[in-house]
Formats: C-alpha cells, sequence, structure tokens
C-alpha cells in the first residue's frame, strides 16, 4: 500500500481491506509508522513512540472487531498497561500503566492496533 492509498481510506476503508485480506494490518502498521515518520520531524508532536506495542498485537492475534488490524495513535491521557503513561505532565515521566483504562480496553476489543505514544501537547501549563 502507498502513502497516497493509505490516505484516502478511513478507519472503516481500513478495516474492510483488512478483513478483505486485501491488505495485512502489518502492513498498515507499517505504512502508518512511515507517515508518523515523515511528519513528526516537522511538527514534533510524538516524544515517545511504542511501536513495538502494536507490532506485538499484530504478532499475538488482534481481536475480530470493527476497526480489526487499523493503526490508532494513542496519546498517553488514557492508560495503557506496560506503556509510559506521564499524562503529559512531566511528575509522571517514569509512570508505566499497571493496566489498562477503560477507554483503552474499548479501542483493543474494537481490534485496533494500538501505537500508545507521548505527545508534546500538553493539558498542563509547565515548562520543559
Amino acid at each position: 500500500m502507498t502513502f497516497k492509498e493509505y490516505g484516502s481510506y478511513d478507519a472503516v476503508g481500513l478495516a474492510d481491506l483488512v478483513r478483505n485480506k486485501e491488505v495485512s494490518a502489518k502492513e498498515l502498521l507499517d505504512e502508518a509508522i512511515a507517515r508518523t515518520a515523515k511528519v513528526d520531524p516537522q511538527i514534533n508532536a510524538v516524544v515517545v513512540k511504542h511501536y513495538d506495542y502494536a507490532e506485538r498485537q499484530i504478532e499475538t492475534g488482534l481481536p475480530d472487531g470493527p476497526f480489526t488490524g487499523v493503526p490508532f495513535l494513542l496519546k498517553d491521557l488514557d492508560l495503557l498497561q506496560g506503556t509510559r503513561t506521564t499524562f503529559g505532565a512531566s511528575i509522571y515521566k517514569d509512570n508505566v500503566a499497571d493496566h489498562s483504562g477503560t477507554l483503552a480496553q474499548r479501542f483493543l476489543k474494537a481490534g485496533l492496533s494500538l501505537l500508545p505514544l507521548e505527545c508534546k501537547v500538553r493539558p498542563t501549563l509547565e515548562s520543559e
């Protein structure tokens, strides 16, 4: 799948491609990572990239849901077990979630391939 093709689908369309075996979840993930790598140097939004989490999800098998195989960037304002979750605040810089929050659990059950990330966009007014 090319960069242009990927961008012409919404999440439902991408899920249909995976369901119909026109593209694999791994191919979608690789494209999502490539797109992030291409854009992030200009906007500097993604600080911590947990791509390995999404890769492990695919390797162990995604649940059958309406969005199975669709990559999804999950902001670190919700807990995702085993990932660094800072809630956008430096006081939590070493916090690793010991469980997944309700929203993350729902995304997982929907079959999304989660790319947990820490963004520089912060809801707090603190300097770095």
